[in-house]
């Protein structure tokens, strides 16, 4: 506490520095705020993360479906089959 001196009836007394408790209520405020401010930043970095794995395995979930639902018996065409690209070596493959 910030304590100033105040002359009543020619006495110095002791009184307490408003504005001195103010400012220093002010530091500790914006020293919070710039807490806050970094916190979010890490919070906010790590929620694009959360959300672009949980992206990554919707879409993972997307393209099982497709292939499951290809449907069991369909060939597959595999890289040099002449059927434009796919999966396994040489020819097709058949999915069971």
């Amino acid at each position: 506490m910030l304590w100033v001196s105040v002359t009543e009836r020619g006495l110095e007394v002791p009184v307490v520095s408003v504005d001195g408790m103010l400012d220093g209520f002010e530091v500790a405020a914006r020293a919070r705020v710039a807490e806050l401010c970094a916190e979010v930043e890490r919070v906010t970095m790590a929620l694009a993360e959360a959300r672009r794995v949980v992206q990554d395995v919707e879409t993972t979930r997307r393209t099982l479906g497709l292939v499951l639902a290809a449907g069991a018996g369909q060939l597959v065409a595999g890289p040099g089959s002449g059927a434009g690209g796919g999966w396994g070596g040489g020819g097709g493959a058949r999915v069971a």
